[in-house]
């Protein structure tokens, strides 16, 4: 049979069954039409996903004080200064601490978390300020009282104003507002990223807490091909730090 034939006869059955052919298309479209949508629901879900993870940070590391009842927070400032002059595969660090608070400042109070970090902290979490500034090194060694908030704690205690150069109360401490931070908006629980104010750490550490010990040490590598390479160097640094075997 020809190629004429073979194609002629096969319109003749398809038009001698409309019902049927009608159904078996709609079946094959159908099929088609799903593939192309989970395929696209998965590749924007994948790329949703990769902004939420970079949004944490840049080839972000940690160092976490170990949980348990009968384990204690042995994390210090001389942890992050060994880790600094003697790691080769980290580009940034900054220790952290953390705290739930009050804070008071024009005719308002807002409870908010409250970070003691470094400077670095703003490259580690590849974070930008939209106004004034952010503290420095110089800041950090002479326990400057500034304070940096957040976009949501800016409209709170100062809506409608421009808070750089305002005072607030953090405790009984009096802090200056130098800058405001550019929004994160919401990550992926939910929970809003710019309720925050930011301090130096070594004001943190002396006006703020009591035990002199910082919750965790946020780092970047150099390179997201290093972060193995990091991860193990900083292990092995943390190790000797704490004298462990």
């Amino acid at each position: 049979m020809t190629a004429s034939k073979l194609f002629t006869a096969s319109m003749r059955s398809i038009l001698r069954n409309k019902m049927r052919s009608f159904l078996t298309s709609l079946g094959i479209i159908i099929g088609v039409c799903s593939v192309i949508v989970m395929v696209a629901v998965g590749a924007g879900s994948q790329a949703q996903i990769h902004a939420q993870i970079a949004a944490m940070g840049t080839n972000l590391l940690m160092v976490m004080p170990p949980r348990g009842p009968r384990e204690a927070n042995r994390l210090t400032l001389a942890d992050v200064q060994k880790l600094r002059a003697e790691s080769s595969y980290l580009s940034a660090i900054s220790g952290e601490i953390r705290m739930s608070t009050n804070v008071v400042g024009g005719n308002s109070y807002w409870s908010t978390t409250v970070y003691g970090v470094e400077p670095d902290y703003l490259t580690i979490k590849d974070w930008g300020v939209q106004s004034g500034s952010f503290f420095t090194d110089r800041d950090l060694n002479s326990r400057s009282k500034y304070v940096v908030l957040g976009s949501t704690v800016a409209s709170k205690l100062f809506p409608g104003q421009d808070p750089i150069g305002q005072y607030l109360r953090i405790g009984t401490t009096p802090f200056t507002v130098i800058g405001v931070l550019a929004s994160k908006g919401s990550n992926a629980m939910g929970v809003d990223q710019d309720d925050v104010a930011m301090v130096p750490l070594q004001t943190a550490l002396e006006r703020l807490t009591t035990d002199g010990r910082i919750n965790s040490i946020e780092m970047s590598a150099i390179r997201e091909d290093l972060m193995t390479a990091a991860q193990s160097e900083v292990t092995g640094i943390m190790r000797e730090s704490h004298k462990l075997a």
